[in-house]
């Protein structure tokens, strides 16, 4: 059976890559509406670093991604303390062993 995708189209190319790095990535082509100066700007960079339009556009993108689920994460955190204030007993620790300042470590 002929293959639906020659090995010479993009789709090809990676099909052939994760062929041989025994990994199954799926690309799927979007397409995004940016003001002229902004494509500029990422054309200069994607240049800069040796990548392709599509690359830099992906990199950038997951780094958001990650930003904002590491930002969710802290914010539920905080809620979390907020719901549910630490009491001394978890810390384990007296509160005076805890404190900084006018102990044997303390310059002065």
């Amino acid at each position: 059976m002929a293959e639906l995708w020659p090995t010479g189209t993009a789709f090809g190319i990676v099909k052939n890559i994760n062929k041989k790095l025994n990994m199954n990535i799926t690309m799927k082509a979007i397409q995004i509406t940016m003001e002229a100066d902004l494509v500029e700007q990422v054309d200069r960079c994607a240049r800069s670093l040796g990548d392709s339009r599509s690359a830099f556009a992906r990199k950038a993108l997951r780094e958001a991604v990650q930003r904002r689920n590491r930002e969710t994460l802290e914010q539920r955190h905080i809620e979390g303390y907020r719901r549910t204030p630490p009491t001394e007993q978890d810390f384990g620790i007296p509160e005076a062993d805890r404190c900084w300042g006018d102990d044997a470590w303390s310059e002065g």
